[in-house]
């Protein structure tokens, strides 16, 4: 998806040298983890999608404590926590490195195929079941 013109002017600052790192590259705040991974809007639609109150912790160690994750076997809910995290820095990345936006529903949607793939290199004798629930539970 080729970014919208608010975006493509951010961009522009960016390739520019107006704006430069350590800014976020869609909207020019402070690009710490904090604000890549959990609380930069474009992160956020992510959270948003998958009904989880993320934007609103104070620090990654709350993404475990989270209600709306699966109960039980925490390497479940870190597969859960880990791959979401993963996909929103690959987005930010496409964003950063190709000046390609990749929209909220995309990078959701890759991280259930990603959970997928998860499921089955788990350990046996672990239940895998409780991640299928959850990938069938979002709903993008």
């Amino acid at each position: 998806m080729k970014p919208t013109s608010s975006y493509q002017n951010d961009i522009d600052m960016l390739n520019r040298k107006i704006v430069e790192l350590p800014f976020c590259a869609a909207y020019g705040e402070h690009a710490d983890q904090h604000h890549i991974l959990l609380t930069c809007p474009r992160a956020n639609e992510v959270w948003l999608l998958n009904r989880t109150t993320v934007p609103y912790l104070q620090s990654f160690r709350n993404l475990w404590d989270m209600p709306e994750l699966p109960d039980g076997d925490q390497r479940l809910r870190s597969a859960v926590i880990t791959v979401i995290l993963w996909n929103i820095w690959k987005a930010r990345n496409n964003l950063h490195f190709n000046k390609t936006i990749t929209p909220a529903r995309e990078v959701l949607h890759a991280s259930l195929e990603d959970l997928q793939l998860w499921a089955k290199r788990m350990p046996s004798g672990t239940s895998t079941s409780v991640l299928s629930e959850f990938r069938h539970s979002v709903v993008i």
